[in-house]
């Protein structure tokens, strides 16, 4: 464990952007915002003989043309599908915009074309049958379009892991990942955030030596394609089989909701053309994604909040026990939920599944004195609390509110439901020891590791937080009294 821990830590420790190393089968320059050149990598003249690329002379011809019209706000990027002039032949380059205003300039052999055929998206998603499809139909264009052994559609859950939900594989011996699930711990936070500026990460062969990055002062590579690939994640590729990668992300609000994940077992390397048409229809797909996700999710509170407040109307009729028995039946069967706790001030009702009056103190203890949220879900009650408790409730939810002056709490407890799980290798063991330079290294095996999960409840899902949030509307908007605990009056003014 201890081991697992340090290769965790190495990982979210390392400083990805500033490697100060490109790729191999790629050269990098940098220039300021002037225009005057401050940084080469090793092997520019592999791809340039042009002077004017040496570190402090000033960018002229198409290039300077092309730093120029690039915009001026961070990450913006310009394209250049075949410059000529700085070399035996024509190059690929793409100009991006960094931190500090330089200009990054990843300059690549000239591809040609590639295959360019047409995939449409020409409908807004209908239904989550019509998202799978489509979702499908996405991966096997991209397949065909890059010719690699395997793509997959990979989407993050709660909590970090994420799974396979579909994949086309060109080579039936390689196995599928469809399905699988892998832990948190394989794309490390600081590789996801770096995802989120891009709209693609290139990786032409993980087995070769990165190239150095000539210049003054340190560089923040965070906006360039070709940066040099992580020891840690060069090794994971090589274990898997893969030389080759092309990923895109799908990004829902402000965070990273899945990878359009292209892997091969060759060095390879896709023409600019193919990669920005690639991007084009992953980026559709995640408008048309996020609009039915949006529209799924005003319907969802529209309906909630419609039922809820039908649930309470019907409740101000009610009064002495009658008005309990009912409210808590309604809560569970929308919640799914085997117990329910009110609490209002020290007044505590329960029915249902049970916590003990020591366990119930101490999550409303924690709910209203530590936690800044109004709602919290966990599916594995006991490992979250880090209490050795003996009880039947595996998962528990929670709701806080204002009532006039005072503080209400609903909490909701699920029981234990035995699952299986399939991982892609065991989640368990990340890291392996290695004889090279790392000490550690990722796991070797990725075949499927099944897991009997013990003491986890049925996970809560985010349309439930959603529902818990709407609930929590209704009742601090409540303006007629019910008679449960504090809210047999109207509130205070």
């Amino acid at each position: 464990m201890s081991v697992t821990r340090g290769f965790l830590a190495q990982c979210e420790r390392e400083a990805l952007q500033f490697s100060g190393h490109v790729q191999a089968g790629c050269a990098l320059i940098v220039a300021s915002p002037e225009f005057v050149v401050t940084h080469v990598s090793d092997n520019l003249s592999e791809f340039v003989t042009s002077d004017s690329c040496n570190v402090g002379q000033v960018l002229h011809g198409e290039l300077r043309y092309a730093a120029e019209s690039l915009g001026a706000t961070t990450g913006s990027r310009y394209y250049l599908e075949q410059l000529g002039g700085l070399g035996d032949g024509p190059v690929e380059a793409v100009l991006n915009r960094g931190e500090s205003g330089e200009i990054l300039i990843d300059i690549t052999p000239f591809r040609g074309r590639g295959n360019l055929y047409e995939f449409d998206l020409l409908e807004s998603v209908r239904s989550h049958r019509h998202l799978a499809s489509m979702r499908q139909a996405l991966v096997e264009w991209i397949a065909n379009v890059t010719g690699f052994r395997r793509v997959m559609y990979y989407q993050f859950l709660e909590g970090g892991d994420g799974v396979v939900l579909t994949e086309v594989t060109r080579d039936e011996q390689a196995g599928t990942y469809a399905g699988l699930r892998f832990p948190a711990s394989d794309i490390p936070q600081i590789a996801r955030d770096i995802y989120l500026r891009n709209p693609w990460r290139s990786i032409i062969d993980a087995s070769k030596e990165p190239v150095p990055v000539r210049g003054g002062g340190v560089l923040n590579l965070t906006y360039t394609d070709m940066r040099s690939v992580s020891p840690v994640h060069s090794i994971y590729m090589q274990n898997m089989g893969d030389l080759a990668s092309f990923s895109l992300p799908i990004i829902m609000g402000q965070g990273l909701d899945a990878l359009v994940s292209c892997h091969d077992d060759m060095p390879s390397a896709l023409p600019l053309p193919v990669k920005r048409l690639i991007s084009s229809k992953v980026r559709q797909f995640n408008v048309y994604l996020r609009d039915f996700n949006t529209r799924q999710k005003v319907r969802l509170l529209d309906e909630t909040g419609y039922e809820l407040r039908k649930e309470l109307r019907d409740l101000s009729t009610l009064s002495g026990e009658a008005v309990w028995e009912r409210f808590n039946l309604s809560l569970r069967k929308r919640f799914n939920a085997e117990g329910v706790a009110w609490l209002y001030g020290n007044r505590c009702l329960q029915a249902g599944l049970k916590l003990s009056e020591d366990q119930l103190a101490w999550i409303d203890d924690w709910f209203t004195q530590q936690s800044r949220e109004f709602v919290f879900t966990t599916d594995h009650f006991r490992g979250w609390s880090g209490q050795d408790w003996l009880t039947e409730v595996a998962g528990a939810a929670g709701v806080r509110l204002r009532y006039g002056r005072e503080s209400v709490r609903l909490y909701f407890f699920r029981t234990e439901q035995i699952a299986q799980v399939s991982w892609g290798g065991n989640p368990d063991k990340p890291a392996e020891f290695h004889d090279g330079e790392l000490g550690i290294a990722p796991r070797h095996s990725f075949s499927r590791w099944v897991e009997k999960r013990i003491g986890y409840s049925e996970p809560w899902t985010r349309e439930v937080r959603l529902q818990l949030l709407r609930l929590r509307d209704e009742l601090q908007s409540l303006d007629y009294p019910i008679e449960l605990p504090g809210f047999a009056r109207l509130p205070e003014a």
